[in-house]
């Protein structure tokens, strides 16, 4: 039976209740068994009204876990299967099995009429449709083919998806590059858009020859996809840029081009024996606070809000590297239709060690 059409959404957060007809009585029991690691859990229940009722969102986002980005990998499309949860529910020993593919996610239904048409046409996120990237930064788009929709009745057209970058130089001349076609069902995909993988696919040219470019799918009658535009700027050793998973269990880069402000403090744990204090732990934390710089629109105040609000984000780096970071805290402030800013605070997730500056083989004569 398929997912969307009983759930009515692939989208955690968005999905109906299951109702199963059950006289008042009768000997009920519910199996979960996710897709992931976790043991299955069985429990009994009893109907009410005539009906078993499951709050499918609870279930599924108690089993939701975090995507991976594969930033350490070098791909243009990177595949990940969908999460998969099957629920059995077991009425007088006759078991109705629901198997739901999901995305670890959701939206607001008053915005997002249409679930199957926005799937279709967008890419899975809320960014600007316009934005900025520099050299040596990652970008990904992430999107996700389900051929399926929430009528039963109704014949679906198999999604594909021919992605294309129009890519502007700095000559004053445009050219269009191909960056795969897929078509595997039940797949979320990862479109790494940097600048370096775009450039790479173009014949004769390099990244610094790239003002701008657009990622979008090719329209073949009613299957396209919108697109993103890219404007490329140089990069600045003062901005900070983020990699975070978003509300729609996509991936976006997000730069902040204010001050930043290191600190650093301690938890010393000690000992006194005899009188003689000894330092037994010393916990070493160094926090960045930084400022988002303005923020001009109230759909990059929205942007800025799901960083704020995911678990899953990385600071990205220049040369290819990455960390996964933990916010401490933030002030998200902004007078109503008035230019302002954000600030936020945070720490490496994973403890910090010692960070090596390479040495000069050689040092030139010492002169006073």
């Amino acid at each position: 039976m398929s997912a969307i059409q009983i759930t009515k959404s692939i989208f955690s957060q968005n999905m109906s209740d299951i109702s199963v007809a059950a006289k008042n009585g009768s000997k009920c029991s519910v199996e979960i068994i996710p897709r992931a690691s976790q043991s299955a859990v069985t429990f009994s229940i009893s109907p009410w009204n005539n009906k078993i009722l499951l709050r499918t969102s609870d279930i599924v986002n108690n089993y939701a876990i975090e995507y991976n980005p594969r930033l350490d990998q070098n791909y243009v499309i990177g595949g990940i299967t969908l999460d998969r949860i099957t629920i059995k529910v077991s009425i007088d020993n006759v078991v109705s099995e629901f198997i739901i593919d999901y995305i670890s996610g959701g939206y607001s239904a008053l915005d997002l009429k249409d679930e199957y048409e926005f799937l279709k046409h967008n890419f899975l996120t809320n960014r600007p449709q316009i934005t900025y990237t520099s050299l040596g930064i990652k970008e990904i788009l992430s999107f996700v083919i389900y051929n399926q929709g929430p009528d039963s009745t109704k014949d679906y057209t198999t999604i594909v998806r021919k992605l294309q970058a129009t890519v502007y130089l700095n000559n004053g001349t445009t050219t269009t590059v191909s960056l795969g076609t897929i078509r595997a069902d039940c797949q979320m995909y990862l479109l790494d858009c940097s600048l370096t993988k775009i450039a790479s696919k173009i014949s004769g040219q390099n990244a610094n020859d790239i003002v701008a470019y657009d990622v979008y799918g090719v329209n073949d009658g009613d299957n396209y996809t919108n697109p993103q535009r890219f404007i490329v700027r140089p990069l600045n050793s003062s901005y900070s840029y983020f990699l975070f998973q978003n509300k729609l269990g996509g991936f976006d880069t997000i730069t902040a081009t204010g001050e930043v402000i290191s600190s650093t403090k301690s938890n010393i744990q000690t000992s006194i024996v005899r009188r003689i204090e000894t330092e037994v732990n010393n916990d070493l934390t160094r926090s960045w606070e930084v400022n988002t710089g303005y923020i001009v629109s109230a759909q990059e105040e929205n942007w800025w809000l799901e960083f704020f609000g995911s678990t899953n984000k990385y600071i990205l780096f220049a040369d290819g590297t990455y960390r996964r970071i933990i916010l401490e805290e933030y002030k998200a402030e902004r007078t109503h239709q008035s230019c302002g800013s954000f600030t936020f605070k945070y720490h490496y997730a994973e403890p910090m060690v010692s960070k090596y500056f390479p040495k000069l083989i050689a040092l030139e004569p010492y002169n006073k």
